[in-house]
């Protein structure tokens, strides 16, 4: 009994590895990406999960024991063994598998040939089944063996949901102040970033069946490039480019608030927070600003400058992403952890949170500029474009991509409708843009391409003007300044500003 018990408690603490890796080994470095700091409910949330999953493999121990006595061993083995994928793919996503394994599984997952491998890694264990009994003695004795760090990290734990663990030292920096009665003003900007939208997948790439209306309809109506290279190939270093206004290098965590980003040309790294962006030099100008985003820990970067801050940690994150969940919700984040759909799950709430909250920061006449970074068409596939639902079932990352594509058209048409009901769409500009483009396009047809999107619609546009000289797109930050400014009030004005600025590719 003692041993059964044992056993369940070291299985169950190898379940929540996913969970002991944020809240027990996570460097400080790391804590960047996460929504709040980890507090003594994170810490008793675990505690409470791993205890109830013993006593619920605990059970199942005994019932496969009594089961295992009257009729096969055979099974009740086995369904020994498929518990144990449980902490095998938490060892997946948090631990880098030697020889190349990682990115081998990577690209199987990429080529839709994951289910090739799990059939034949099935197989192996059917093929195993003549040796179960050796076999599932030995993993009983390995969980027997490994049951102490069960108990050291509860330890760690319970220190932590005590208070003796040192907390998390995030920054709450405050919003900034309503501005005074603005004077003369250039147009509202609402500036939407679809974290790796590719230009050529909605252009000349499109999948054939795909279709994207509300872009289709904004491009109708907007200056459009069809050679425009973002500043970087990563969310991490291309969105400071793009908000900064200046090339960047390379970008490091260093803690909850502060990313070391070096500037091209520079000799050392910069704290991102501390220089000059996009928000405040709107703000210096007059204008208010209201951000809503993904990824980066932007309202304790940029709160200073902020009429109005929302961000979603990444979807990769399973505690410590909002400090103001209860016990009980977070208690069922992490048994989500648990099941290989939760990344998946994650992505679904955040989508729908940015929306919503995009949806109003989209309709005030008072802010000046709305930026909004959506955490999609970037993996893992929510979206269904045949049903029109959002769903948990998309496994293929490339027909996911394809489908997550039509997911942004319904966002940007439920962002336009929400503007023309609020009477301001006709006095907005939008920018249409992306970070990077598709990264895994060379798995979905051979090709790959680095263009993203540039979909510039000025107040009062009704008539398509294609642009096709090469340019980066780290000028959208001086662009939104000349909006924001009322420097451009036709596209022929903007032609000329982005021939003035386009000088090729290179940032």
């Amino acid at each position: 009994m003692i041993r059964d018990s044992l056993a369940a408690l070291s299985l169950a603490n190898l379940c929540f590895l996913e969970v002991w890796f944020e809240l027990l080994f996570m460097p400080e470095s790391s804590t960047y990406y996460l929504g709040a700091p980890r507090q003594s409910g994170d810490y008793l949330a675990t505690i409470v999960d791993v205890l109830l999953l013993t006593a619920l493999l605990w059970a199942a121990l005994q019932f496969f024991r009594r089961r295992g006595a009257r009729g096969s061993r055979v099974e009740t083995d086995l369904a020994f063994f498929v518990l144990l994928l449980l902490p095998l793919n938490a060892l997946r996503l948090n631990v880098r598998l030697p020889f190349g394994a990682g990115r081998l599984w990577h690209r199987l997952t990429l080529l839709g040939l994951e289910q090739v491998a799990v059939g034949v890694a099935l197989l192996g264990l059917l093929a195993v089944a003549r040796w179960h009994r050796q076999l599932a003695h030995g993993t009983y004795v390995l969980l027997l063996t490994l049951s102490p760090f069960a108990f050291f990290n509860l330890a760690r734990a319970s220190a932590g949901a005590l208070g003796f663990r040192p907390p998390d030292a995030f920054p709450r920096p405050a919003l900034a102040s309503p501005l005074p009665e603005p004077g003369p003003q250039g147009p509202r900007v609402v500036w939407l970033l679809f974290d790796e939208l590719d230009e050529s997948m909605i252009g000349a790439r499109r999948p054939p069946g795909l279709l994207l209306p509300e872009l289709d309809r904004l491009r109708g109506q907007a200056c459009y490039a069809t050679r425009a290279l973002p500043p970087g190939g990563a969310t991490l270093v291309s969105v400071p480019a793009l908000l900064t206004g200046r090339p960047v290098a390379a970008a490091r965590p260093q803690g909850p608030a502060d990313l070391a980003v070096t500037f091209v040309g520079a000799a050392a790294p910069v704290p991102w927070g501390s220089q000059p962006n996009l928000f405040c030099r709107a703000r210096d100008a007059g204008r208010s600003a209201s951000l809503i985003g993904w990824y980066h820990p932007y309202c304790r970067l940029f709160a200073s400058c902020l009429q109005e801050c929302s961000f979603e940690p990444v979807y990769l994150s399973v505690v410590a992403r909002d400090e103001r969940e209860g016990l009980l919700g977070r208690m069922a984040d992490q048994a989500w952890s648990i099941l290989p759909i939760n990344s998946r799950r994650l992505a679904i709430v955040s989508y729908h949170r940015i929306l919503g909250l995009a949806k109003d920061a989209v309709r005030r006449k008072e802010t000046g500029l709305v930026f909004v970074h959506f955490s999609v068409p970037h993996v893992p596939a929510i979206f269904d474009r045949t049903s029109g639902r959002l769903t948990l079932g998309r496994l293929s990352q490339l027909t996911g991509y394809v489908d997550n594509l039509a997911l942004v058209d319904r966002a940007l048409g439920e962002l336009r409708a929400s503007m023309e009901e609020a009477g301001v769409w006709e006095r907005t500009a939008v920018l249409v843009t992306s970070d990077h483009a598709w990264r895994e396009s060379w798995a979905f047809d051979g090709r790959r391409d680095r263009e993203v999107p540039f979909i510039l619609k000025l107040p009062g546009q009704d008539h398509a003007v294609a642009y096709p000289r090469p340019f980066n797109t780290l000028l959208s930050h001086d662009l939104v300044l000349a909006l924001l400014q009322g420097e451009m009030r036709d596209p022929a004005e903007a032609v000329h500003w982005l021939d003035e600025r386009a000088t090729g590719a290179a940032p």
